[in-house]
């Protein structure tokens, strides 16, 4: 057998990272409107722990979980990266190179929002992107830390 490059690893462990790009393109790719209402839709579906609707829009309850949003999938799209570089030998490599996918794909993500209609990019949702990022990253370690 010859000698196995970087390169030649499982092209299995992109798939989740791949897809789970898909996912953020395709929610990222709605109009304004139809971003809005899947915002409201989750304010109505706390209103079932009897919370006032109107009193949680008073709140901005819709706004900050948005932002929760944000920082949750991009977390996530941070640990299948980090999955998806795995096998080089560098962990530090490894780490880095997991920010840089995610730092990469969160500024592509609100480039695109700029063309579609009834959405902005905002540079303050890529610095909530990498804080979601970072907290992946800080609850990958302690879980590390718990195994040794």
């Amino acid at each position: 057998m010859g000698k196995a490059y970087p390169l030649q690893k499982n092209y299995f462990q992109f798939l989740p990272l791949l897809i789970w790009m898909s996912i953020i393109f395709f929610l990222s790719h709605q109009p304004g409107e139809d971003s809005k209402a899947l915002s409201d839709w989750m304010v109505y579906l706390l209103n079932v722990f009897q919370l006032e609707v109107e009193t949680l829009k008073a709140l901005n309850i819709p706004f900050i979980i948005r932002k929760a949003a944000h920082f949750t999938v991009y977390g996530i799209l941070f640990l299948f990266a980090y999955v998806a570089c795995m096998g080089n030998q560098d962990r530090n490599k490894q780490i880095v190179l997991s920010f840089v996918i995610t730092l990469v794909y969160a500024i592509s993500d609100e480039i695109h929002q700029v063309f579609i209609p009834g959405r902005v990019g905002h540079y303050t949702d890529v610095l909530i992107d990498m804080a979601g990022a970072l907290g992946a990253y800080l609850g990958l370690e302690f879980f590390r830390s718990r195994l040794r």
